[in-house]
């Protein structure tokens, strides 16, 4: 009995260890709330310009498959496309290309479903088209070729950037790359 009178404990927190411990910890959430804002942008950015890659490359699917359409049988379609146009940045259409109009560009009628909207605090920003600014393109394959076909009414082009950036933070943006001879699609900051 007298050997526990005298032990004495040692173990535990001081108080001045758990205001330590407690500061430590308000720092490293305050940083993290402070940064959540940004991060949000910066997910939100990367998951739009993921669905508009995406959708570029339905549109290349569609043109290697034998996507149908409800109106049209497989051998009046061309191909598919994705059209992008500065004045409307908030949406984009997919679209297909009739053998009877064979001209590779978005005409009206030749929708594929509504318009794609974006719905993100992100927008369409520009386009350049080869080295020049554009306000408008159409990225077309046609069947059965991966290559992508680059135009406007100014002509074609051997790829097209369109930069995406968010409408709350201007300083962040992302830009698409679509090349003409191999269809390829690449994402850059």
């Amino acid at each position: 009995m007298d050997k526990l009178k005298n032990k004495t404990i040692t173990g535990g927190f001081s108080l001045i260890e758990l205001m330590v411990t407690i500061v430590i910890f308000v720092i490293i959430s305050s940083v993290i709330i402070f940064n959540y804002p940004n991060f949000r942008d910066k997910m939100s950015l990367s998951r739009e310009v993921a669905n508009i890659v995406s959708d570029i490359r339905t549109a290349q699917v569609y043109s290697l498959g034998t996507k149908q359409h409800e109106n049209f049988g497989i051998n009046e379609i061309k191909g598919y496309g994705v059209y992008f146009n500065t004045t409307s940045s908030k949406q984009y259409q997919i679209f297909l290309d009739l053998v009877s109009s064979d001209n590779r560009i978005y005409n009206v009628g030749e929708e594929v479903g509504l318009a794609i909207q974006i719905t993100t605090t992100n927008k369409i920003s520009s386009l350049k088209c080869g080295s020049n600014s554009c306000t408008e393109v159409n990225i077309f394959y046609s069947r059965p070729y991966v290559n992508a076909f680059i135009s406007n009414n100014d002509g074609s082009y051997d790829y097209v950037e369109i930069e995406v950036q968010s409408t709350l933070n201007v300083s962040l943006k992302k830009t698409i790359k679509v090349y003409k001879t191999t269809g390829y699609v690449e994402i850059s900051n």
